[in-house]
């Protein structure tokens, strides 16, 4: 077993700011990790789970990001590969596959909030070819249903549904889809809280190859073969799109950038709403054209050059209670300069793999539209930043939307360097905004990762700090009067 000293000092710094608190946990040494996850507030801890290969190991924080402890968790093979971790009050789950007697098993097992295993279930077993798919994992919105799934073949689907509440396996199927590419073609899949599969294909003549293409929204439940609705795409190509549920009123909602030429530019946007309750086979677009102020608040004197919105995609679809939503479009731009290698994933560590890549990172204006229920324009605004980075894979840049109780902020890097200033755009229900400097990490040694920070209640998030192999947690702290 490799052996880890850290040799960090305990002390936990803090710095206030105004109505906010920011606490900075010490670092962590990850180069020998393979990831790690933020497992937020479980008991009275705020839980790290880090993955270093053969060893799983859990570490402890209070409430002010001070050092508690560290342990390795317990499995009865020490050979086992996590597909996914699941937070649920005092206690979190660990999805996992593991091999004995020469049969293959998929498993939870169950944690308390120290650490120790409190039960474990076998949630799937066979003799072979199991814990050697490469099975991805998914949480429901309200933690109640976790997924475990994989494609096999291009044209099946295996998926594993667990309910939290009932503590089983609620419901497990394989499904073929003839003629498709899943591989190809499956955009996105997301679990509703009620325990539904929701699949999102692409087909290739929506890619921009050939007009008349459509997409595919699938649902899928227990004991059921699925329910399959076309969006027609009509003459345009689409240069984003995105799936969203409205879990409160039971809707999907299809959104889109599109455009009836070129592949760099989008025209405007569009949207589909889908009733879960009342599914038709078909629903066609509602396409709008960005406004010309828009574009030239955007470009300002090069608007004339413009027909439209350069690299934007939608990033976030936010609901509201009433079933209309904010949805966030960024400027997202990747150049390569020479070979363009894969870029980091989010759940490793090792970002300076992609450093060979020499690919440049751009993430710039938001654009934040918002939407009555019926889908019609309620406002639009522009909020202006402008990121640059090189052969970081893009974890520093862009931004997170923080969900408070009366208003929304989003929270990002004024730039992507050592000393930096993290900033944030508060915005009400209305449309009204202000941009506000939150605090700088010049001498604080912090690089924060928003793309993959955790929201651990209506007043608090706890970001990762990434620098040169070392982990710190930043806890921001809003105040109860946000």
């Amino acid at each position: 077993m490799r052996l880890l000293i850290f040799m960090l000092s305990l002390v936990v710094s803090i710095l206030t700011i105004e109505a906010q608190e920011v606490s900075v946990s010490k670092e962590f040494n990850i180069r020998t990790d393979y990831a790690y996850e933020i497992l937020g507030n479980v008991g009275d801890n705020i839980l790290l789970y880090r993955d270093r290969g053969l060893d799983k190991y859990l570490t402890a924080f209070d409430k002010d990001l001070e050092f508690k402890w560290e342990q390795k968790l317990r499995f009865e093979e020490k050979r086992i590969k996590v597909y996914g971790l699941t937070v649920r009050d005092s206690l979190f789950s660990v999805f996992y596959g593991m091999k004995k007697e020469g049969v293959e098993y998929v498993k939870t097992a169950y944690y308390d909030q120290s650490g120790r295993l409190q039960d474990s279930i076998v949630i799937a077993q066979q003799e072979k070819n199991l814990i050697g798919q490469d099975f991805q994992f998914l949480n429901s919105l309200n933690k109640k249903k976790s997924l475990l799934y994989f494609v096999d073949h291009s044209d099946k689907l295996s998926v594993i549904v667990y309910d939290h509440v009932k503590d089983t396996l609620a419901w497990s199927e394989e499904y073929y889809f003839e003629g498709a590419n899943l591989f190809q073609d499956l955009t996105e899949v997301v679990l509703t809280n009620v325990g539904s599969i929701v699949l999102l294909l692409e087909k290739e003549n929506s890619k921009g190859k050939n007009k008349d293409g459509s997409a595919e929204i699938i649902v899928l439940d227990r004991g059921q073969e699925g329910y399959t609705v076309e969006i027609p795409l009509g003459d345009n190509y689409m240069q984003s799109i995105k799936m969203s549920i409205d879990e409160k009123n039971r809707r999907i909602g299809f959104f889109g950038l599109y455009n009836e030429k070129k592949l760099n530019w989008s025209q405007g946007y569009c949207y589909a709403f889908i009733d879960l309750t009342r599914i038709q086979a078909v629903y066609d677009l509602e396409y709008v054209d960005f406004d010309k102020n828009l574009i030239q608040d955007i470009y300002g004197a090069d608007s004339r050059k413009k027909k439209g919105l350069n690299f934007y995609q939608i990033s976030d679809i936010i609901w509201r209670n009433d079933g209309g939503l904010l949805m966030a479009m960024e400027m997202q731009r990747k150049f390569s300069r020479r070979n363009n290698y894969d870029a980091i994933s989010r759940a490793t560590t090792d970002f300076y793999s992609s450093a060979r890549g020499w690919v440049d990172y751009f993430n710039e204006d938001i654009i934040l539209t918002s939407l009555h229920k019926d889908g019609k324009e309620h406002w639009q605004k522009t909020l202006f930043k402008k990121q640059f980075s090189q052969d970081d894979g893009g974890i520093y840049s862009s931004f997170f939307p923080f969900l408070t109780p009366s208003r929304l902020r989003l929270l990002y890097n004024d730039e992507i360097k050592n000393n930096n200033t993290v900033s944030e755009y508060v915005i009400n229900g209305v449309g009204k905004y202000k941009r506000e400097s939150l605090f700088s990490t010049e001498y604080q040694n912090l690089k924060l990762r928003f793309i993959d920070a955790l929201q651990i209640s209506s007043s608090e998030i706890i970001v990762p700090s990434q620098k040169n192999y070392n982990l710190a947690l930043v806890k921001i702290s809003f105040g109860d009067s946000d």
